[in-house]
């Protein structure tokens, strides 16, 4: 698992994306939210994740998955799970759900064929946190 945070502007584009994990079963692209995360801003919540997912996956142009993920901080927020934002599927999950997948997911074996190219993506995903430094 290969985690980088807060990537502001590194993709393309403007505004934030929050998390990027690389596990053998693909790339995750994570908008986190807390608790003020309302019904009605759970659309913009969910464009967020889409976007970052489309940017991300263009920046590293690979044919191995690239997720949104909307991830929610508060358990007890009650919002669909599954979403689809102009076409493109969003999963939404709590923290304990969302980081029992990624462990999972970073026990899997790689295919022999997908080693080279999850080697290529987990390089260039680390490069996108080195190309400019973000204050706290």
């Amino acid at each position: 698992m290969r985690p980088r945070h807060n990537i502001k502007e590194a993709v393309g584009g403007s505004g934030n994306i929050d998390h990027v994990v690389v596990t053998p079963a693909g790339t995750w692209v994570v908008e986190t939210k807390a608790s003020w995360l309302s019904k009605t801003h759970y659309h913009t919540a969910l464009a967020q994740a889409a976007d970052g997912a489309r940017r991300v996956r263009r920046h590293l142009d690979t044919s191995l998955p690239v997720r949104p993920a909307l991830v929610l901080a508060d358990e007890d927020l009650q919002l669909e799970r599954k979403a689809d934002w102009k076409g493109q599927p969003v999963s939404t999950f709590d923290v304990g759900t969302f980081w029992r997948i990624v462990c999972e997911e970073s026990r899997q074996s790689v295919p022999a064929e997908s080693r080279s190219e999850l080697k290529r993506v987990v390089r260039t995903v680390w490069s996108l946190g080195s190309l400019r430094h973000i204050e706290p």
